[in-house]
C-alpha cells in the first residue's frame, strides 16, 4: 500500500469511527428524552394558536 492510500485509509477509518461515536451519543440523548414529553394516563394538554397579521 502506498503512503497516500494508507493515509486515505486511516482518514476514512477515523471519520467512520467519529461518525459512529457521534451517532451513538445522539441516540443516547434521544433515548434519555424519550419519555419526557409523553402524556401519562389522566393527563391532558390544551393548545392555543395565536395568529396575527401585519398589513404594510
Amino acid at each position: 500500500m502506498t503512503l497516500k492510500k494508507q493515509w486515505n485509509w486511516n482518514l476514512g477509518c477515523s471519520l467512520l469511527l467519529v461518525g459512529v461515536l457521534a451517532s451513538a451519543f445522539l441516540f443516547y440523548l434521544w433515548a434519555q428524552n424519550l419519555g419526557k414529553y409523553t402524556l401519562q394516563p389522566e393527563q391532558s394538554i390544551s393548545l392555543q394558536v395565536v395568529v396575527s397579521y401585519i398589513m404594510i
